[in-house]
C-alpha cells in the first residue's frame, strides 16, 4: 500500500498576552491510497475513517478479490469527501458478505470507475448505504445477491448515479436497489445516463423504493436513463412504495420488464397507494404482466400518476390494462400516446377510479375494449381515440370537447366532437421528439380542431406544444390529440442552376447534369427529378454530327450531349424539373445550359424549341 499525506496548510491558534488574538483555520490533510489486496483495502479505509478534513482517496492498481476479509464500512463525517477510484478495475466479494458499506450521517463518498461483484448478504449484496450521501459514477454493480438490495441497499442515504449500470442483480425485494427513508426526510436517489438491466426479485426487479411513514419522504429521479429487462412478481421494473414516495422518469425508457406472479402486476412499474409517480418524455414499452395480472406498462394501486409527453406502447397484461391499470388511483394523461397495447380488457387503459386525458392518442390498441375501460369517473378533451380492435371505449367517458372517436362507442357530443371519425393516422415512428408519435395525415378530421383560446395555445400552460415539443396552434386552430402537425413550405426552385452550365468542348459525348441552388424553408431534403429536355436546334442539325438523341432521361436524372451546329453561335439546352421535399411539397422550374460557338461568347436561345430525347 503507497501512502501520500499533503499538508496543504497547518494553522493555530495564537493569542497575545495583551489579549489580542489571530484565529486561523483548523488542521486538514488530504489522504491518498493506492491498494492491491484486500487487506490494504481495508487498511486504506479504516485509515481514511480516522483521518480528519481532507478529501481523501484509495485507488486501485489492479483487480481485487474479496476473500476473508470484511471490509469496514466507509464513514468519516469530518472529511470533505472520501473517493474510492477502481481506475477501471473490479472488486470481487467473497459470495457472504456486502462487498462494500457506507456508513454515518455527514459521510460523502464517491465511487468510480469500478465494477463490484459477487457479493451476498441479507441488506446490499454489492453495496449498502446507511445514513450517508453516496455517488456512484462510471460503475458496474452486477451479479451481486442479497435479501433486500441485490446491487445496493440504501437506507436514509442520499444516492446520485451517474453512467452506471445495475445488471443480473438478485433479491427480495429490490433486485437492483432497495432504496428506503431513514429518520431524516427527503432522501433523494437521482439517477443519470444510467441502465438496470436483468436484475429480479419479489417486489421491484431494478428498484425498489420503500414505502414511507407518517412524514417520511423520499424521491427518486431518472433521467436519460433505461429500465429494460428485469423481472419480479410484481413491479418488474420499478416499485414505487406507499405513502409519500416520490417517482419521475424525465426523457427515459422502462422496456422489456415482466411482472410474473398470479394476481401481482406492473410489468414496467408498480405505482401503490400514496405514490407520486410522474413520466414526461419518457416511453414505456413491451412490458408484460403474467398469470391473470393487470397493468402490462403501469398499474396504479391508489397512486397519483401523470403521464406526460410520453408513449405507453406494445405493453400486454393477460387481465386488465394492457398499457395502464388504474385500481383506486388518480391519473392524469396529457400529450401522450397509448398505442399496439393489449390485454383482455381496457388494451390501453382500464380505469376504476378517476382517469383525467387532455390532447392524447389512443390507438390500435387490442382488447375487448381496445382503447378505455372505466367503471369510474373518466373525461376527455382534445384526445383521439381511433383504430382500436374491439371498440374505443366502454363506461361512461365524460367529453369536456373536440375529441375524435373512430367508432360510437365512447358517446361523445360536446362542442367539436366528432364520432366515427376518420383520423387518417400514421404508423407510430419517429416524427421529431424524445417518443414515439402517431402523425395525422393529410385529409385526417382531426387537424384544426380546437379554436376554443382557453385550450389551445396558451403560454406557459400544458397546452402550449404537443408531445414533441411543437408550439400549438400551427394554425389557426389546434389539432386533436398528441401530435399537431406543422404546415408544410414548398420547395424555392427560384435560385435553380445547371452543373456545369457550359458543356465544352463540343465533342459529341453525354454530361451528367446536376441541378443545384433549390431550397427548403423547412429544412428538408429535396429530391430533384428531370422530366423535360429542350435544346434550341433541331435534334439533327446540319454540322452537329449527327448524333441522336442530344439527351437521355433515366430515374429523374438528365445527361446532355455536348454538340451543337458548325456555322451557330452555340446550342441552349432547357431542363425541366419538379423539386420534391418527401412531405407533399413540391416545385416546379427549369435551368439553361449550353454549349457555344466558341469560349468567348455565350450563345442567345432561339425562339424554337425541339425535344433533345428524341431520335430522328
Amino acid at each position: 500500500m503507497y501512502l501520500r499525506i499533503e499538508n496543504r496548510s497547518i494553522w493555530w491558534l495564537a493569542a497575545t498576552l495583551i489579549g489580542l488574538s489571530v484565529l486561523m483555520p483548523a488542521a486538514r490533510a488530504d489522504l491518498t491510497f493506492e491498494v492491491a489486496t484486500e487487506r490494504e483495502l481495508n487498511d486504506a479505509i479504516m485509515a481514511v475513517n480516522a483521518g480528519g478534513a481532507g478529501t481523501h482517496s484509495i485507488t486501485f492498481t489492479t483487480n481485487i478479490e474479496q476473500s476473508s476479509v470484511v471490509f469496514s464500512p466507509v464513514g468519516n463525517n469530518v472529511a470533505d469527501e472520501i473517493i474510492i477510484d477502481g481506475a477501471g478495475y473490479a472488486l470481487t466479494g467473497n459470495g457472504s458478505s456486502t462487498v462494500l458499506r457506507f456508513k454515518g450521517k455527514g459521510t460523502i463518498a464517491t465511487l468510480r470507475d469500478i465494477s463490484i461483484t459477487g457479493g451476498y448478504a441479507s441488506s446490499g449484496g454489492g453495496l449498502s448505504c446507511d445514513d450517508a450521501t453516496l455517488t456512484i459514477e462510471n460503475a458496474r454493480i452486477a451479479e451481486n445477491g442479497a435479501d433486500s438490495g441485490g446491487g445496493l441497499w440504501s437506507q436514509g442515504c442520499d444516492l446520485n448515479l451517474v453512467h452506471t449500470t445495475f445488471e443480473n442483480n438478485s433479491a427480495d425485494p429490490g433486485g437492483g436497489i432497495w432504496f428506503g427513508p431513514g429518520k431524516l426526510n427527503g432522501n433523494v436517489l437521482s439517477a443519470t445516463d444510467s441502465a438496470f438491466r436483468g436484475n429480479s426479485g419479489s417486489t421491484g426487479g431494478a428498484v425498489y423504493a420503500a414505502p414511507c411513514k407518517s412524514g417520511q419522504v423520499t424521491l427518486m429521479v431518472f433521467t436519460d436513463s433505461a429500465i429494460e429487462e428485469n423481472s419480479a412478481w410484481v413491479g418488474g421494473g420499478l416499485y414505487c412504495g406507499a405513502g409519500a414516495t416520490q417517482t419521475r422518469l424525465e426523457n427515459s425508457q422502462v422496456r422489456s420488464n415482466n411482472a410474473t406472479s398470479w394476481g401481482g402486476g406492473g410489468g414496467g412499474i408498480f405505482a401503490d397507494k400514496g405514490c407520486h409517480l410522474e413520466l414526461t418524455g419518457t416511453t414505456v414499452s413491451g412490458n408484460s404482466s403474467h398469470k391473470n395480472s393487470s397493468g402490462g406498462g403501469i398499474y396504479s394501486n391508489g397512486a397519483n400518476v401523470l403521464v406526460s409527453a410520453s408513449t405507453v406502447s406494445d405493453n400486454s397484461a393477460e387481465r386488465n390494462g394492457g398499457g395502464l391499470y388504474n385500481y383506486q388511483g388518480d391519473v392524469r394523461i396529457i400529450n401522450s400516446t397509448f398505442s399496439r397495447n393489449s390485454a383482455l380488457d381496457g388494451g390501453a387503459i382500464d380505469n376504476s377510479n378517476s382517469l383525467r386525458m387532455e390532447y392524447s392518442t389512443i390507438a390500435e390498441n387490442n382488447a375487448k375494449t381496445g382503447g378505455i375501460r372505466s367503471d369510474g369517473k373518466a373525461t376527455a378533451l382534445a384526445s383521439l381515440l381511433t383504430d382500436n380492435l374491439g371498440s374505443n371505449c366502454r363506461g361512461k367517458v365524460i367529453s369536456l370537447g373536440y375529441n375524435l372517436s373512430s367508432d360510437g362507442s365512447c358517446l361523445f357530443n360536446a362542442t367539436g366532437d366528432i364520432q366515427n371519425g376518420d383520423a387518417a393516422l400514421e404508423p407510430l415512428a419517429d416524427n421529431g421528439g424524445p417518443t414515439l408519435t402517431h402523425a395525422l395525415g393529410a385529409w385526417s378530421e382531426a387537424l384544426d380542431r380546437v379554436g376554443d383560446g382557453k385550450l389551445c395555445g396558451v403560454p406557459e400552460t400544458d397546452y402550449a406544444v404537443d408531445q414533441r415539443g411543437v408550439p400549438r396552434p400551427q394554425n389557426k386552430k389546434c389539432d386533436t390529440g398528441a401530435y399537431e402537425v406543422i404546415p408544410n413550405n414548398n420547395p424555392i426552385c427560384d435560385a435553380a442552376y445547371a452543373r456545369p452550365r457550359l458543356l465544352w468542348p463540343p465533342n459529341h459525348k453525354f454530361e451528367a447534369i446536376e441541378i443545384l441552388g433549390v431550397t427548403d424553408p423547412d429544412g428538408d431534403p429535396v429530391t430533384i427529378s428531370v422530366w423535360q429536355t429542350l435544346q434550341d436546334e433541331p435534334v439533327d442539325s446540319e454540322g452537329d454530327g449527327s448524333f441522336m438523341p442530344d439527351a437521355i432521361i433515366a430515374d429523374g436524372s438528365a445527361e446532355i450531349r455536348a454538340e451543337r451546329m458548325g456555322g451557330s453561335d452555340g446550342r441552349v439546352y432547357e431542363v425541366s424539373f419538379t423539386a420534391s421535399d418527401g412531405q407533399g411539397g413540391q416545385c416546379d422550374g427549369a435551368v439553361d445550359l449550353s454549349v457555344p460557338h466558341d469560349r468567348k461568347n455565350e450563345p442567345i436561345a432561339g425562339e424554337d424549341w425541339y425535344d433533345s430525347t428524341l431520335a430522328w
